[in-house]
């Protein structure tokens, strides 16, 4: 079980996050990128917004050296695909929710960036094939019991309506202090345990990532925060529920 290499991986996400954080910080006071306090907002004085970037820099760059320790896998080809597909989908909710950090876009440019993630994660091989009927507790296999065409529509759908409602669900629970970033660590331990059982050692690697990732923005973001998520809430909502189906609990196929 290659403890070292998950250690690796958690520890260069959290120092890049610390690095990046205090960055961000940096740049939000400097460019007056802030959260004033008022309204909903419960903190006492502007806190900078930008923790998108320490929250994507520092897991893409832990991810890409961790690719570099050479822990084997029985399916390369398709996991560097789900892999690339899964930072460029993350891509896109970055640049967005950075730019709403910065210029308070309306709902629809975030919705849409939101819906271009889902769609290419699924055009990576991120996406939910089969999944067991709660009430018969028998297993459903979209494009064997609905048919190509209706089950692999199906398969957009559930898929999409699941990327972003998690995506979502991550930017409501941002509502306190270090709220979001704590539950979301619980959530992925709970899932590189169940990967290292499944022997998914090399999958393991990405709860990892966003373990080492959370904790060093938490310094930051516990009461009282320093900085804030921002628009890295929904980047950060892909990458988590992304990281659920590759655990093997919702399975995917490959054409």
């Amino acid at each position: 079980m290659p403890f070292l290499e998950l250690a690796a991986t958690l520890l260069i996400a959290f120092v890049v996050s610390i690095i990046f954080s205090l960055i961000a910080i940096h740049l939000g006071r400097a460019n007056g990128v802030m959260a004033v306090p008022g309204g909903r907002r419960k903190h006492e004085r502007p806190t900078p917004k930008l923790g998108a970037i320490p929250l994507f820099v520092a897991f893409a760059i832990a991810i890409a050296i961790s690719q570099t320790f050479g822990i084997e896998t029985t399916d390369q080809q398709n996991e560097s695909r789900r892999l690339l597909g899964l930072l460029m989908g993350g891509a896109v909710v970055f640049v967005v929710g950075l730019l709403d950090d910065i210029f308070n876009l309306p709902p629809a440019p975030q919705f849409l960036a939101q819906g271009i993630s889902a769609l290419v994660a699924i055009l990576s091989l991120i996406f939910i094939e089969r999944f067991t009927n709660p009430l018969t507790r028998q297993e459903v296999v979209l494009w064997q019991d609905f048919g190509l065409v209706i089950g692999y529509g199906l398969l957009v759908f559930i898929t999409g309506f699941w990327f972003i409602g998690m995506m979502n669900t991550v930017n409501w629970l941002d509502g306190a202090d270090g709220l979001a970033a704590s539950v979301t660590i619980v959530a992925a331990g709970v899932t590189m345990i169940h990967m290292l059982r499944e022997g998914q050692y090399s999958v393991a690697l990405l709860p990892a990532a966003l373990i080492g990732t959370l904790v060093g923005f938490l310094v930051f973001n516990f009461q009282p925060a320093r900085l804030f998520m921002g628009g890295g809430r929904c980047g950060w909502g892909l990458r988590w529920r992304a990281s659920a189906l590759l655990a093997g609990k919702l399975r995917w196929c490959c054409w």
